[in-house]
């Protein structure tokens, strides 16, 4: 894989902007600011990620911003063939404590394949796991010397702790009491022995992830979902949102 170059600057990033103004995605849950900008004519996207604005990347410890270091080692371009990350730069120091990134990126919100709750065709979605296929293959047996999401780290996004700390905060995330209600439920209406079972993983992880670590390993996005796929004009599936990343099992 070859190297990417990340910018000191955000200013340094969109040197070559004509016009720069506010943008709202259609699908947004995270508080993450969003431009658009005018380079060579055409339209681009600026995410600003940071974790004071994202709660999977203060749950996942994601302090240095982990997109800037697997975009520099040029992972984004691991499955080239069937991916397009539709990234064009990034540049570092963005935020509190220089913590963040801006990540620069050709609009691709005509090709995003729903915004909505509309389904996808069966066409599409046999692309879209064929293409998943093909870039775990791209990685297969890979393993992670950067310092992205650490292996059973990926589990445990909402584990008790991680919900209560949001819970207690002044905006919780929307999705933490849903999750919170749903597992006061599960409680209430499922089996005992599976209540038991998930009980112990919350309590230690590290059962399932150290049995998946011994299967093999692969490059994750880490969130594929419908809000972030879509098709280019040349076939490819368009991926965005490129944040839970690390090594991983590709099931």
């Amino acid at each position: 894989m070859v190297s990417r170059r990340i910018f000191d600057s955000v200013d340094e990033l969109l040197a070559g902007a004509t016009r720069r103004e506010p943008f709202a995605p259609a699908v947004r849950r995270s508080t993450a600011g969003f431009e658009r900008a005018w380079i060579d004519g055409e339209p681009h996207i600026v995410k600003y990620l940071h974790a004071d604005d994202d709660f999977a990347m203060r749950a996942y410890g994601d302090l240095g911003s982990r997109t800037l270091l697997a975009y520099g080692a040029g992972l984004f371009d691991a499955a080239a063939e069937v991916i397009d990350h539709a990234v064009v730069g990034m540049a570092r120091g963005v935020g509190r404590n220089g913590w963040g990134c801006a990540v620069l990126m050709r609009d691709v919100t005509g090709d995003l394949a729903t915004t909505d709750d509309r389904p996808f065709g069966g066409e599409q979605h046999e692309r879209f796991v064929d293409h998943l296929a093909g870039m775990c293959a791209s990685t297969w047996g890979w393993r992670d010397d950067l310092g992205l999401l650490p292996y059973g780290t990926r589990w445990v996004l909402m584990g008790p702790a991680t919900i209560a700390a949001e819970l207690a905060s002044p905006s919780p995330e929307p999705v933490v009491p849903i999750v919170s209600d749903g597992l006061a439920r599960l409680e209430q209406l499922a089996p005992r022995d599976v209540c038991a079972g998930i009980r112990e993983l919350q309590r230690d992880i590290g059962v399932l992830a150290d049995a998946l670590a011994a299967t093999p390993s692969c490059f994750l996005h880490g969130d594929w979902k419908a809000s972030n796929l879509g098709t280019a004009e040349d076939g490819r599936t368009v991926l965005i949102d490129w944040v839970y990343l690390g090594e991983g099992p590709g099931c």
